[in-house]
């Protein structure tokens, strides 16, 4: 039985709640479904635990126990089915629920949106594209920043060789002027 003075305690301003619409479209009494992604079993009269799919990533909720185990509902896909309206162009008769600012914990009424599932797959693609852009990007400045820093020491180095015309001289000058370097050897110079 539900305890509405319970549930108006818990209910964030601007929250609505509605009976779920299960996958089969039908109603089910036994929960209430947010427009914040918060599930409330009117049955045990407080929230359901949420519980992350690791290989997903979406958050889902046991709706009851079956014959071959528990039933399991994904909440996105349990407001998106409550509150919205599903599509009625129904061309390859294939929707999915996606969230519109790719955080699949995101579960608000506002941030779900019906798709097909080929445009899904597009925005995901599109997502995985600007990262590794962005990545390459990221990976193209520190190489130049490395080519830099060389130039500047090769710039150094030839600066200091100047100084000395017999390459043997050069060789033992270096060697004497860093400790912590690999020593070099006067022969690599003659030829």
């Amino acid at each position: 039985m539900l305890d509405k003075t319970k549930l108006e305690q818990i209910t964030e301003p601007n929250e609505q709640w509605k009976e779920l619409i299960d996958e089969s479209k039908n109603t089910n009494k036994s929960f209430l479904v947010s427009t914040y992604g918060r599930i409330y079993s009117t049955i045990n009269n407080r929230l359901v635990k949420l519980y992350l799919n690791k290989q997903t990533h979406y958050y889902y909720f046991y709706l009851n126990k079956s014959r071959t185990g528990f039933n399991i509902m994904n909440v996105h896909r349990a407001v998106a089915l409550t509150f919205l309206e599903p599509p009625s162009d129904l061309e390859d008769d294939f929707w999915v629920v996606d969230h519109k600012n790719e955080a699949k914990g995101d579960n608000r009424l506002c941030n779900l949106q019906y798709l097909k599932n080929s445009e899904n797959v597009v925005r995901a693609t599109a997502l995985e594209r600007r990262v590794m852009n962005y990545k390459r990007t990221i990976e193209l400045r520190h190489k130049e920043a490395e080519i830099e820093k060389l130039k500047e020491e090769v710039k150094i180095l030839k600066k200091r060789l100047s100084k000395y015309e017999d390459k043997a001289e050069t060789a033992l000058a270096l060697n004497k002027e860093s400790k912590t370097k690999k020593k070099l050897d006067y022969k690599q110079f003659i030829r």
